[in-house]
């Protein structure tokens, strides 16, 4: 109750806490032990209650606490009392210190004043003298630059004056040079911007140096223009990043880096160097994946990342379309939006970034890019040159056979280039605080600093560089030992690139080219002699590029790939030049001569005596050349090849500039021998071959090349043979190793360098020889990594090779044949080989081309997991769209049919025939019957090579058709008795004529199943060779009297048959092993005898033509497009023309345009022609008069055309228009004497017969427009030129009609008369007289009832010839390929008369056979050019011979 309790409890806590004792505690201790005195039981009875429970028991806590803390409370307050009195004594002390340290303050004041006086005199003497020093050191520093400085400064006020110029020609540069080769380049550099400014009088610098100009702008060198900087930013990229250091890649270099070009560069880098060179020069801006594929399935999302993060980006294998998603990246359509930059790609906003780089690579050697695409790219030729291709082998030679020496090389190089890399940035520095400096030039200590840095270090770099220059000089003396290595090196690699351009699949990388040279480096014999082991190295290295290239040929193009090396192994020794290469591949067809042939000229002569020819100018003959001295055995075309041959009088042709003359009428009996041999280049050339022998040295050193370009001149059907020869013979070339320094090409070698100097190898007999390669050598040779392709040719299949193999070497292996749907197929199979070590055989890869292109990307995403025994063969048909990738990686291989009987045979016995299907029938009859049925198969493959003669169209008979027709007659012999009808239908008609579509040439088989499969088969004295080989005969020269002039090759006088056969039999062996008739066949001559195949022996020299002409054509596709010295097309540029200058190839065009446009005839007025048509010639209601409209139309849209064409390509070399891929192939096949594909195309619905030649072109049309002209102006002619007409089965049907018109009395019709024809002895249009009547040359024939019908001329016999005296078919001369025959009778008969004159034509004889011979306008046997057919009677021989032989009737001498 008492109020003031709760104040009485705090003033306790508070004063009289610290009073209780432990007797008061005592008193407390019994309520505190109570169970009921906590907090919790007091809160029952109150609030309060629970509080003063709470207080009691904390000041019970409190009392045991203080009990220890309380003495240590009164220690505290005694020490607190003692520390009083001594601060009082402190304070004391203080007061006395504080007066001493104002004495102190004062005194130390005075003496910093005097202190800073004295520092303040020695820092201004101190910087007085620094300044003097400075002063000094700049004076010195700078009167070195003094000299330099001020003449710099006198050659940039003449820069200055040269910029208009010098820009010009650098912008040019930038804009228009870059897709060109280095040729053309300089060319436009040189002759035509730089001749162009001085002409104009426009001020440039003389020896204007590109590279200086653009690569550096604020550098000025001794010479006045752009200096050091592009020193040595070019030995950056040519030292550190590996460009090529040669002028063009240089050149190229600048291309790609220049600020200045507002597109991104677009390469055409087939080697992959342009691609190397990038990947180094932005290795630090490059994404993780450095460079993506233009059909990467996820290119827009890398171009995103790129772009946005400012990377560079390297895309490959551009084709010939670059895709649209890239067009707003390549125009930089950039869209601005705050501060941020975007580009649309594919319809997404992607973030730009100003530091991204663009860069596109092709590997197209010749890309043919859209001109929007061109326009929307920087387009860079980087194709591989000459000469960096040879520093580059060089550099290979010496890690190989110096390596100390090139490292040594390499290092000096990176020190020169990385101490000017510094004296640079030094000179920069100073210059740019010279020029920036706004104080006292003395108080720029740093200025100062580099400035002697700047020339300590330009002291001793100077001194570095011309050690490392002496250093280098000797390195390079023993480099250049080595040049000569790395110059054949040089002209393998361009030899193997000449052969892409004859067949895209001959594509092949410069690292396949790289790992070969170092291969045969490895093998090549190891010496002492550093000149015997280059010898070694050179001939190891020709050989093993040799035979792996020639793997992967066809074997037509084996040939054409040694001719190549070989023509530059002597053009690299300067024996020839390509001058040279051209008069041997183009010969005569370079002279534009479109004078008449002897025979057409006087038939038109004849035919138009009364009338004036339409224009004067076709008819007159060039001044310049001869005509033929001896028409009957030397043919035309031969001719001017000598006159060509003769005009070029060049140094090392000198000697053939009397080979006109020395085939004089003296001397026509020894050159006609020589020109009738059977191996002309196995014997003494007249007049020649002693020169070759004691002429100069350079004609001895060149001897076999001239003697091949004789031969070449003269015999051209023995071309391939001689050049065989000349590549047997051609065994070494004199060294030229020149010592020139490695900044710049090696100069040309002079003819006394060659005479003297060392000789290297060349090719030599084992070149000539043919080697194959067995699957077992191709296997050991492959890795799991490198594709081998299989390039397919017709009846070629090399998938059992490759089962056989794979069963050899117990692998596993799956067999895909590409097409529709086999994509997905094929890339899990891939995946799963690569992991398993399966074999994959990918067939007819040239059906998935999209998937192939994807194949080197799929090899490289499992190259970490591949395994070792994986193998993944493709097999594809050539294609101008497979992919160059691939083939880069791949090695190619050709598996090609044979085409000789004895390996096809060989072929035949050793992987069809075994044992165990000779012994299925045990009966002679049927080994008989299974060994001509391999015989006929091996002929009728083998026969497609004499081209048209041996099958009008080449069909590709192949094993399954053999074993089809031996399946057939085994089990025909099981269920009976042998049926020959039954047996020769199935197989002529079903088994192989199934694939036959020609009914000549379906004749042709079933009359060799007539021949071969028949009952005297079985006989015992059987033979497939003929009852009567043509032997050795003799004949007087006058014994081709009767018998029409040869046409190609020469005639027959004086000349025998040889049979080529060397009189072996071909028959059927009495055998019953296998092995037995492997050994018989391996008896089989090397060469076959035409006369096996049923052909004429002339027909070899058909195939060695064909030879021949492929040969030419696809050389000359290799042969680069500028003109050379003394190549000009009539002569004129043989150094003869104004001031010997020399022209261009646009020059030649344009003469060449000029001089057809002269010699052209003129264009038809066709209203005038249809006036007198009707007015003179009876109207259009003759049918002849119809044709003659028809043909006057024709030839006159033609003339137009051609002329119209012709203003085109004029206009075109003149920059008026552009140039489009049609027009700059007209040009080249014009260049090359050829006729313009696009030309051959102005009449196709009938076909114009279109010569192979440019002058014989002309000379065709010149001729069809005198006969129309004569025709129009003077009537009916005696006699037609079927040759001429562009529609002769029009003409014919024409004849047929007028005739059926005349007995129209006798009620003859259209539908019941047929074409009749007699060969008269008529042979020029001379012998006719005015008053002979077709009436009287009708009488020969038995149907003479009409007397109308027509006369025709101008067709000659292929495969055999014509009798004049005995009015029969006969065999063909040696060496006369095409025979004359005489003009036809044409006339109309009725069907039964025709039928009745087929079998017993009483004017040739009552037991006379006919031959039913095909007409075609020329030598493509084909339904398209097939006229009509012409019954020739036949005495000697049955018509199934004549079939044999192949002969036609043709409208072409050429």
């Amino acid at each position: 109750s008492d109020t003031r309790f709760l104040q009485s409890i705090f003033y306790f806590n508070k004063y009289e806490k610290d009073l209780m004792n432990d007797e008061t505690m005592e008193f407390l201790a019994p309520y505190l032990d109570l169970e009921g005195f906590t907090p919790i039981i007091a809160r029952n009875a109150s609030k309060a209650a629970e509080g003063l429970c709470v207080w009691v028991k904390a000041m019970n806590m409190y009392h045991e606490a203080a009990k220890m803390v309380k003495p240590k409370l009164e220690a505290l307050r005694l020490a607190e009392a003692q520390l009083a009195d001594a601060q009082l004594d402190l304070d004391k002390a203080q007061s006395k210190l504080d007066i001493c340290q104002d004495v102190l303050d004062k005194l130390k004041e005075d003496f910093d004043e005097q202190m800073a006086s004295k520092k303040s005199i020695a820092e201004g003497a101190d910087k007085t003298r620094i300044k003097m020093n400075q002063a000094t050191s700049l004076i010195n520093g700078l009167a070195g630059e003094r000299e330099r400085w001020t003449e710099d400064s006198i050659k940039f006020e003449e820069r200055k004056s040269n910029l208009v110029g010098d820009v010009a020609i650098a912008s040019s540069f930038l804009v228009y040079l870059g897709p060109f080769n280095e040729i053309f380049r300089n060319d436009l550099l040189h002759n035509v911007f730089i001749t162009d400014l001085k002409e104009r009088s426009i001020p440039m610098t003389s020896n204007f140096d590109l590279s200086s100009f653009l690569v550096s702008d604020d550098q000025i060198d001794d010479n006045g223009g752009g200096g050091g900087g592009s020193s040595g930013m070019i030995s950056e990229w040519t030292a550190l990043e590996g460009l090529p250091n040669d002028p063009f890649s240089i050149q190229n270099g600048i291309l790609t880096t220049s600020k200045q070009s507002l597109h991104y560069p677009l390469f055409i880098d087939p080697q992959g160097q342009a691609l190397n060179w990038i990947l180094k020069h932005e290795i630090e801006n490059l994404p993780s994946f450095k460079y993506c594929s233009i059909s990467h399935p996820k290119l827009r999302e890398r171009i995103e990342y790129c772009m946005m993060e400012g990377f560079a980006l390297i895309l490959t294998y551009v084709d010939n379309k670059i895709p649209n998603m890239l067009t707003p990246v390549l125009e930089k359509r950039i869209i601005t939006k705050a501060k941020s930059k975007y580009i649309y790609i594919s319809d997404k906003l992607c973030e730009y970034n100003d530091h991204f780089t663009l860069y596109l690579s092709t590997r197209l050697p010749n890309p043919q890019f859209s001109p929007e695409d061109q326009a929307k790219t920087t387009i860079i030729e980087f194709s591989v040159t000459r000469f960096s291709l040879e520093e580059q082998l060089l550099c290979l030679v010496m890690q190989t056979e110096q390596r100390q020496l090139e490292e040594q090389l390499e290092h000096i190089l990176s020190d020169v280039t990385g101490n000017i890399k510094s004296l640079l940035t030094l000179d920069k520095l100073l210059l740019e605080r010279l020029t920036t400096n706004e104080g006292n030039l003395l108080e720029d200590e740093e200025l100062v600093s580099v400035l002697a840095d700047t020339k300590e270090k330009a002291i001793l770099v100077k001194e570095r560089i011309a050690a490392a220059e002496v250093t280098r000089s000797g390195i390079n003396e023993k480099r250049q030992q080595y040049r000569s290595i790395a110059i054949r090196g040089s002209i393998l690699y361009f030899s193997i690139v000449d052969m892409f351009s004859i067949n895209h699949m001959y594509e092949t990388s410069l690292l396949q080219f790289q790992n070969l040279f170092e291969l045969s480096m490895n093998i090549a014999e190891k010496s002492t002699t550093t000149t015997r082991r280059i010898s070694s190295i050179i001939d190891s290295l020709t050989y093993v590029v040799y035979r792996y290239i020639n793997l992967g040929l066809y074997e037509k193009d084996k040939i054409i790939f040694k001719l190549i090396m070989s023509l530059k192994m002597l053009m690299s020794c300067n024996l020839i030049n390509q001058s040279d290469v051209s008069l041997f591949l183009k010969s005569g067809s370079l002279l534009l001569d479109t004078s008449p042939s002897t025979s057409q000229a006087e038939t038109q002569k004849s035919e138009s005596k009364s009338s004036s020819k339409s224009s004067s100018k076709s008819s007159s003959k060039t001044e310049t050349q001869k005509g033929n001295p001896y028409p009957t055995w030397l043919p035309e075309n031969v001719w001017k090849n000598v006159l060509q041959l003769s005009k070029d009088h060049k140094e090392k042709l000198l000697l053939f500039r009397d080979l006109s003359t020395q085939m004089n009428s003296k001397n026509e009996a020894i050159w006609r021998d020589w020109y009738e041999e059977n191996e002309p280049e196995n014997v003494d050339i007249p007049h020649y071959s002693h020169r070759f022998i004691h002429g100069s040295k350079n004609q001895i050193e060149n001897s076999d090349y001239l003697k091949l370009l004789l031969i070449r001149t003269l015999r051209e059907d023995r071309l391939v043979l001689s050049v065989t020869q000349f590549i047997r013979n051609f065994i070494s070339i004199p060294s030229t190793t020149p010592a020139s320094s490695s900044t710049s090409p090696p100069p040309s070698a002079s003819s006394s360098d060659v005479a003297n100097s060392p000789k290297l190898p060349a090719m030599g007999p084992k070149y000539a020889e043919s080697i194959t390669e067995t699957t077992d050598e191709i296997f050991a040779e492959s890795n799991a990594l490198i594709p081998i392709i299989y390039l397919l040719s017709q009846g070629s299949d090399p998938t059992e090779l490759i089962e056989n193999l794979a069963k050899r070497k117990r692998r596993e292996y799956l067999i895909i044949s590409m097409g529709q749907g086999q994509e997905i197929i094929a890339h899990k199979s891939i995946q799963y080989a690569t992991i398993k070590g399966t074999w994959i055989i990918l067939q007819n890869c040239h059906l998935s081309l999209k998937f192939m292109e994807g194949i080197e990307d799929l090899l490289e995403k499992y190259h970490d997991q591949c395994h070792p025994d994986f193998r993944l063969f493709l097999t594809t048909e050539s294609h101008h769209d497979f992919p160059i990738s691939l083939l880069q990686i791949s090695t190619k291989i050709t598996n090609e049919s044979s085409l000789g009987l004895r390996e096809g045979m060989l072929r035949t016995y050793t992987t069809i025939i075994d044992q165990d299907r000779i012994d299925r029938v045990e009966t002679m009859q049927w080994r008989s019957l299974v060994f001509a049925l391999c015989f006929l198969h091996a002929t009728v493959s083998i026969r497609k090579k004499f081209g048209s003669l041996g099958w009008c169209i080449p069909y590709e008979f192949n094993d399954g058709d053999l074993l089809a027709c031996l399946t057939f007659m085994e089990k025909h012999l099981y269920q009976s008795a042998l049926s020959w009808p039954t047996l020769q239908y199935m197989i002529a008609e079903i088994q192989y004529g199934g694939k036959i579509t020609d009914d000549f040439d379906r004749k042709l088989f079933l009359t060799y199943t007539e021949t071969w499969l028949a009952p005297f088969t079985i006989a015992p004295h059987f033979t497939f060779s003929p009852d009567v080989p043509l032997q050795h005969t003799s004949s007087s020269s006058s014994s081709s009297s009767n018998i029409g002039g040869g046409q190609e090759g020469g005639g027959g006088g004086g000349i025998t048959h040889t049979s080529t056969m060397n009189n072996f039999t071909y028959n059927i062996p009495d055998c019953s092993e296998t092995e037995e008739y492997i050994a018989m066949i391996k008896v089989y001559p090397e060469i076959d005898s035409p006369e096996v195949f049923g052909l004429h022996p002339n027909a070899d020299m058909t195939f060695r033509f064909q030879e021949s002409k492929l040969l030419l054509d696809s050389m000359i596709t290799t042969q680069p497009k500028q003109i050379d010295e003394n190549d000009g097309n009539d002569g004129e540029n043989n150094g003869e023309n104004n001031g010997n200058k020399k022209k261009t190839r646009d020059d030649v065009i344009n003469d060449i345009c000029s001089k057809i446009i002269n010699e052209f005839p003129s264009s038809f007025d066709e209203e005038l022609c249809l006036l007198m048509i009707n007015e003179k010639r009876g109207g259009l209601s003759l049918p002849l008069n119809i044709f003659l409209y028809q043909e006057i139309k024709r030839l006159n849209y033609i003339i137009i055309e051609v002329m119209k064409y012709l203003d085109i390509i004029k206009y075109a070399i003149k920059g008026e228009i552009v140039i489009t891929d049609k027009i700059e192939n007209s040009i080249i096949q014009l260049y090359n004497g050829k006729v313009p594909d696009s030309w051959k195309l102005f009449d196709e619905e009938f076909q114009l017969f279109v010569p192979p030649l440019l002058n014989t072109w002309i000379i065709n049309i010149i001729n069809r427009n005198e006969q129309i002209n004569n025709w129009l102006k003077n009537g009916k002619p005696k006699a037609y030129w079927i040759a001429g007409f562009f529609n002769p089965i029009g003409f014919l049907t024409g004849v047929m009609q007028e005739v059926t018109r005349a007995r129209v009395m006798d009620k003859w019709s259209l539908d019941h008369v047929q074409l009749q024809t007699t060969v008269t002895h008529i042979d020029q249009i001379n012998q006719l007289s005015r008053s002979q009547s077709q009436s009287q040359l009708n009488s020969q024939s038995s149907s003479s009832s009409s007397s109308e019908g027509a006369l025709i001329y101008g067709l000659v016999l292929d495969g055999g010839a014509w009798n004049r005296d005995e009015q029969t078919l006969m065999e063909s001369l040696p060496k006369t390929l095409l025979t004359p025959i005489p003009f036809l009778s044409v006339t109309a008969c009725l069907n039964h008369n025709q039928s009745s004159n087929m079998n017993t034509n009483t004017s040739y004889g009552a037991t006379t056979q006919f031959y039913e011979c095909p007409v075609y306008k020329n030598r493509m046997r084909t339904k398209q050019f097939y006229i009509f057919t012409v019954s020739l009677p036949t005495r000697d021989k049955k018509p199934s011979h004549w079939t044999m032989r192949g002969v036609a009737l043709l409208c072409s001498d050429d």
